[in-house]
């Protein structure tokens, strides 16, 4: 079990995890997409992680189950759901900082690798970059290079 800070969501039973350092987008792109792709939240600023059955669990604190900050706003409840596996993690950067064509990174809990992307959070396309990436995952989309 660790603790790790960033955000998660659940797209159709897909876990992903969103993580950056402060003020990198991190809760904003989270609303994003509970907001236009139907994700529900799992947990904003930090979750819980476990292995289990060759998958990684992630699951949000108690004491902030339900609740996201939107920047500006406050903090909010929301729908949530308890857990999720997670298939992909986010990693929020400066954009001058993104590679064009990135070699494939994984995040790696154990013996257990999760593919790793980056984007910047505050690009028009981020969300849908995301949903691509996510397809790609799970055998929906096929990547050639």
């Amino acid at each position: 079990m660790k603790t790790v800070y960033g955000n998660c969501i659940d797209i159709d039973g897909n876990g992903i995890v969103i993580l950056g350092k402060s003020g990198m987008g991190k809760s904003d792109l989270t609303y994003r997409l509970i907001e236009n792709y139907n994700a529900k939240l799992v947990s904003d600023d930090h979750m819980i992680i476990t292995a289990k059955n060759n998958n990684l669990i992630a699951r949000p604190a108690k004491s902030i189950s339900g609740l996201i900050e939107i920047r500006n706003i406050g903090i909010i409840k929301t729908d949530h759901i308890k857990e999720t596996k997670i298939k992909l993690v986010v990693e929020l950067d400066d954009r001058e900082n993104l590679e064009r064509m990135p070699e494939d990174v994984f995040l790696e809990f154990g013996d257990i690798k999760i593919k790793k992307i980056k984007l910047n959070a505050f690009e028009q396309s981020t969300e849908l970059k995301i949903i691509t990436a996510l397809k790609i995952e799970l055998g929906v989309i096929e990547k050639i290079s």
